[in-house]
């Protein structure tokens, strides 16, 4: 009966291992995937716009940090010379920011603002505090919202780590899609061999890959004039 029970536990075993053979998937596999995906990468252009500032959705744990996409490198570079805003605001909840943070204070709690109008007011901490200072955030409304808002889409992560990716850019007061990219990216933290594994922000969030198009600071600036 022992050995029996032995085989049945070894041919289960088997079966597992064989099947995670199979399964696991290779970085040239992933690479491939997303070179595929990345073939129907578009951008569009709807209509063009003028303002002096532009805001920006930011998920602080989200676990990914994209390269240039990433919200507080965009508004950074929004916010620099030759062409630049003189406004770039930075909108997110506090729900985003500490999911086990303890809900002690009501003004910690709700939709927020960072309004910069310099790269150095782009710092993000609990409660809008920076260093124990009060730094830089207002609550949101539907009046100190900029015009022009910059949206973020994802969709689900597949066997190959590739997700779709929609950047957009909207009209915030009335809603009109002004210009979006719909593109894909491959998410680098599980990554097989060690030298593709990428881990940023103290290990705390991953890299990705990004299909080619316009990068976003100039496709930004197709759509937006930052001087009207």
């Amino acid at each position: 009966m022992k050995v029996a029970l032995a085989m049945i536990i070894s041919a289960i075993a088997l079966v597992a291992f064989l099947s995670y053979l199979t399964d696991r998937v290779t970085d040239d596999e992933r690479f491939a995937h997303f070179e595929e995906a990345c073939r129907t990468a578009q951008e569009q252009v709807f209509s063009n716009v003028l303002s002096n500032s532009i805001a920006l959705e930011y998920y602080p744990v989200s676990g990914v940090i994209e390269q240039d996409y990433y919200p507080t490198k965009l508004a950074s570079e929004l916010l620099s010379e030759p062409e630049r805003f003189q406004t770039v605001q930075l909108l997110f909840n506090s729900d985003d920011l500490s999911s086990s943070r303890p809900r002690t204070n009501l003004l910690c709690e709700g939709s927020f603002i960072i309004s910069a109008t310099n790269k150095d007011q782009l710092k993000l901490g609990l409660c809008g505090m920076v260093g124990g200072k009060k730094h830089y955030r207002q609550r949101q409304s539907k009046t100190n919202v900029s015009d022009v808002v910059i949206r973020y889409r994802y969709g689900p992560r597949n066997k190959y780590d590739v997700r779709k990716f929609i950047f957009l850019i909207e009209d915030y007061k009335n809603g009109e899609l002004l210009a979006l990219q719909s593109s894909y990216q491959l998410l680098l933290g599980q990554m097989a061999e060690k030298e593709n594994r990428v881990w940023l922000g103290w290990g705390a969030a991953e890299g990705t890959r990004n299909c080619q198009l316009s990068p976003p600071k100039d496709f930004v600036l197709s759509v937006v004039e930052p001087n009207g």
